[in-house]
């Protein structure tokens, strides 16, 4: 009999994922697209859209615990999957970019894709399956060691030993495999999925509108903060105070935008958050032309109101566009295994 943890469908994390795959959308259509990164709704994005990613992706990955227990193998053929968009649709993006600047190849698509700062933007996927194998490892070395000792220890004692243990090992995996330098610190809000999860975090803030209310404004006070400690619109990493505020903007802007998208219950969202690994995956084939359909021109002058609505208007055009194509790559049979790994 199998034991391990089921995965049910999670509507909220449809809805959480479906928000943060078009704050990415308006996001890069801020940087790559009109050559604006610092307006400020990009900065306001910033704050939650990948945390938002890593924790679901934690609070979906408990089940990963598991496999030792049931004896499964700890690293399994769908694990791997996973880095399938990576290699294959990042490399022909390298190629096609490469292609398209030089006019030739310059050097090897693979090596380029693989040594480039942040992968050429698909960093997030060889990242998030260092941060499965950093947790796998873990469980790995904590179950041998009950195991061989044959030592008693309590389900919360282990539950923590393996969080405890999996930081090192995702640091160490991170700083070889990866440029990234903030890889790391995006693995705590990894880790704040797994301990919703397995302490039922969610059901119980869903429950307490106090909560979820002081979160929300917890966060509104430290980013309205974070703007006297830096006048550019940015939030700051440099200074002590920055520094030491970030981490806390992030995590309550991250809870703030799961708990509130939970409440709303949009249901027309969920196809966004069904499809957010291919729009992340086939969104910068259209990212090449834009120069040629809008001008190439800053928006750093225009109101952040215009701003905001230029962001938006491009972010819909590019998960039609995304969604349309993955569309037509599932009706070719074997296709979307090929590319997208699923």
């Amino acid at each position: 009999m199998n034991n391990s943890i089921a995965t049910p469908r999670y509507d909220w994390i449809d809805q959480a994922k479906a928000f943060a795959i078009f704050s990415v959308m308006m996001a890069h259509a801020g940087s790559f697209v009109f050559h604006t990164p610092d307006t400020f709704i990009y900065c306001f994005i910033d704050t939650y859209f990948m945390p938002v990613f890593f924790f679901c992706s934690g609070y979906l990955g408990l089940k990963l615990l598991g496999r030792t227990e049931c004896g499964e193998r700890w690293l399994q053929r769908k694990d791997l999957m996973l880095l399938v968009p990576f290699f294959v649709l990042g490399t022909a993006y390298v190629t096609l970019s490469d292609v398209r600047l030089n006019g030739t190849l310059t050097q090897s698509p693979h090596i380029n894709l693989l040594l480039s700062e942040a992968n050429w933007g698909y960093w997030f996927i060889p990242v998030l399956f260092l941060f499965k194998v950093a947790m796998l490892m873990s469980q790995a070395i904590i179950g041998t060691f009950v195991k061989k000792t044959r030592m008693f220890v309590g389900v919360h004692v282990s539950f923590v030993a393996k969080m405890l243990l999996s930081i090192p090992l995702a640091y160490f995996l991170t700083k070889v495999f990866s440029q990234n330098y903030y890889t790391t610190y995006y693995y705590l809000f990894y880790l704040i999925g797994f301990m919703f999860r397995q302490y039922n975090l969610m059901e119980k803030l869903e429950q307490n509108k106090g909560v979820v209310l002081t979160i929300v404004l917890l966060f509104i006070v430290l980013f309205t903060a974070s703007f006297f400690v830096d006048n550019s619109w940015r939030i700051p990493y440099a200074c002590s105070l920055g520094t030491l505020m970030t981490p806390f903007v992030r995590l309550c802007s991250s809870l703030s935008i799961v708990l509130v998208i939970s409440r709303l219950k949009i249901e027309k969202s969920k196809i966004l958050g069904t499809y957010s690994l291919e729009i992340y995956s086939l969104h910068y084939f259209f990212l090449l032309g834009t120069d040629i359909w809008l001008p190439n021109q800053s928006i750093a002058g225009l109101p952040w109101i215009t701003q905001t609505l230029l962001m938006f208007v491009v972010a819909c055009v590019l998960c039609v566009l995304s969604v349309g194509l993955a569309k037509v790559i599932q009706a070719v049979p074997y296709l979307s295994k090929i590319t997208i790994g699923r």
